[in-house]
């Protein structure tokens, strides 16, 4: 059993931390401790851990201690090691290095050459601190990039109407004034580059005619009057087209300046880097 009076210390104490930590960053336009927000007060937390006020305050006072399923749950909510809480100061017969792994997800590798590379522990440490690192990774991980461009792909269309989009949006980029730029001029050049004596929306391809039945799904076309029966049916195929792709693809070009912005951004801060001992 563990000791009563070294865990509520621990519990309090660390507590207590977590709390300044939130406090301290306050003013930040995102707060890397925001998850701290609730050790505020005894009250704040005991409604995270979902428990009453009074039976929080008997484990910080030492009264009485949770069970191990509610240590667990202290331990996720204050970001600490089940060991260090139950009063552990050491893990005997696993490496520091493995044990500093497990519990913060860095890698072993990065962890064992910050202690031998002083000038790469140093260089770790400013790019990896919140102050310095949290503008540049806000939605900007790998995860919420492949999330953003999985959703940048113009998977309601076939071939060749595919490709063919694809090029009258770069044909599109390159003869439009920046200040041109939008939906409606888009969409004059979809209308331009489609006249409907090249389109076909029966069953069978005419001519060399492009078959628009064959690169649309039913529903799609179901759904915008694309339709051999409706007078409209060509419009609607001008106006869903120019409506889907240009959304689309406008992302993903933003998308591309928005790397090179970042990239900026980095070697902005690497530069501060060199310069802080100066």
């Amino acid at each position: 059993m563990y000791d009563k009076k070294v865990f509520s210390e621990r519990l309090r104490n660390l507590r207590d931390s977590r709390w300044k930590q939130y406090k301290e960053n306050q003013d930040k336009q995102v707060n890397p401790y925001e998850r701290f927000a609730c050790c505020q007060s005894q009250e704040a937390i005991s409604e995270e851990l979902q428990v009453e006020r009074r039976t929080y305050g008997k484990w910080e006072n030492g009264t009485t201690i949770p069970t191990i399923d509610k240590v667990a749950d202290i331990c996720n909510i204050l970001d600490c090691n089940i060991d260090y809480l139950l009063g552990a100061n050491e893990l005997i017969g696993i490496s520091p290095s493995v044990i500093a792994s497990h519990y913060s997800g860095i890698s072993v590798d990065i962890i064992e050459l910050s202690n031998t590379d002083s000038n790469y522990r140093d260089f770790l440490n400013y790019f990896m601190h919140p102050d310095n690192c949290s503008t540049l990774i806000n939605s900007c991980t790998k995860t919420a990039w492949k999330d953003f461009l999985s959703k940048q792909e113009l998977t309601e269309l076939r071939e060749p109407l595919k490709s063919l989009i694809l090029d009258i949006f770069t044909n599109y980029q390159s003869i439009t004034p920046f200040c041109r730029y939008d939906i409606e001029s888009y969409k004059e050049y979809v209308l331009s580059c489609f006249p409907e004596s090249k389109l076909s929306f029966s069953h069978k391809k005419l001519n060399d005619s492009i078959c628009i039945d064959t690169c649309l799904s039913a529903n799609i076309k179901n759904k915008f009057g694309i339709t051999t029966d409706n007078p409209n049916c060509y419009i609607n195929f001008i106006n869903y087209i120019s409506d889907y792709s240009f959304e689309i693809l406008s992302n993903a070009e933003m998308l591309a300046i928005q790397k090179q912005h970042l990239g900026q951004s980095f070697v902005r801060l690497y530069e501060k880097y060199l310069d802080e001992d100066k």
